[in-house]
């Protein structure tokens, strides 16, 4: 009898594991073996390229590259302005670095920094120069997995010095993501950040990978993430080097920055549902402002109201910044 217990625990425990390597090799690597297999590529809605399209004719785009800590080659596109915006009453007393204002951009899990031209777009009529980063595992940037913004947020950081160290100690730095990228700039705000960076935005972020896998797990396929995400954290400990289960906190990592941040969320995200917006709001433990989309879904509130969107934004941002007068359209 207990042999015949020792075997089905071993059994069971063999299924768990092979269950989590499964999840992790389709959520967490880039180069999925599974999807090969299945022939099965993500889709997604054709971005928008027309604004790096067009500053690209204009010779204000180009392909910057950059050395992560852990030897990744990563991919950004950045494009520069004429900084001739007024300073800002606000921007004057704040110190902000006036003509060198830099806005870096993070896409969401899947996507990159090509899709990320309507956000550039935001951020330049602003006033911003930007620099769209490719998160590791996308786009053009190596990588074999996805860092889901943990080991992201560490290569933020090592994005605003190459910023410093090639436009100078005087610059001053905003923070953006989206979904994923949203995560990645809200676990970025807990770190020691550089002294370039004087704001964050983040835009339908998650509280933390485990609570936002937890969430896809119970909804997509209906079945309890114990163990199965334990078993998936253990192959992301082994692979990746962080652990989906204590890593990748972003709730923990607001608590402790000191970087004013905003928080966008639809008030209809059924991706990453909009309970997690009020949580990260009420836990930041630094300047604060939030800014919610009723009726739109995920990735959705600039689409459902842009004016406002861009009000919300430059209001929050003029306190840091110097910003420009141009009005979204």
């Amino acid at each position: 009898m207990p042999i015949l217990i020792l075997q089905i625990i071993l059994i069971l425990t063999a299924a768990v594991l092979g269950a989590g390597y499964y999840f992790f090799d389709t959520v967490i690597r880039s180069d999925s073996v599974f999807r090969r297999m299945r022939g099965k590529v993500i889709s997604r809605e054709p971005a928008d390229t027309s604004f790096y399209d067009e500053m690209r004719e204009e010779g204000r785009l180009e392909d910057v590259y950059m050395q992560s800590e852990d030897g990744l080659l990563l991919h950004g596109i950045k494009v520069e302005r004429d900084h001739d915006a007024e300073v800002s009453e606000e921007a004057a007393e704040s110190g902000a670095a006036v003509n060198k204002q830099w806005a870096v951009v993070c896409h969401g899990y899947t996507t990159d920094a090509s899709s990320m031209g309507e956000y550039s777009k935001l951020f330049y009529d602003m006033g911003f120069s930007t620099l769209s980063v490719d998160l590791r595992g996308h786009g053009d940037s190596a990588g074999t997995y996805r860092g889901m913004g943990w080991h992201d947020s560490f290569d933020v950081l090592d994005w605003t010095d190459w910023l410093a160290e090639h436009y100078g100690e005087d610059i001053g730095v905003l923070l953006f993501g989206i979904s994923m990228g949203g995560a990645t700039v809200m676990m970025a705000s807990g770190h020691d950040l550089p002294k370039q960076v004087r704001c964050i935005v983040e835009d339908c972020g998650y509280t933390s990978i485990k609570e936002e896998l937890k969430y896809q797990t119970k909804k997509r396929f209906g079945i309890p993430s114990f163990p199965l995400l334990n078993a998936m954290s253990l192959w992301t400990r082994i692979f990746c080097g962080y652990s989906i289960r204590k890593d990748g906190n972003a709730v923990r990592q607001v608590r402790d920055s000191s970087v004013p941040i905003l928080f966008i969320h639809g008030e209809a995200d059924d991706f990453v549902p909009y309970k997690m917006h009020k949580k990260l709001y009420k836990s930041a433990g630094a300047e604060k402002d939030s800014y919610t989309v009723e009726n739109a879904g995920h990735c959705q509130s600039k689409k459902t109201d842009e004016n406002g969107y861009f009000e919300a934004v430059s209001r929050f941002v003029k306190q840091y910044f110097s910003v420009a007068g141009e009005r979204y359209s």
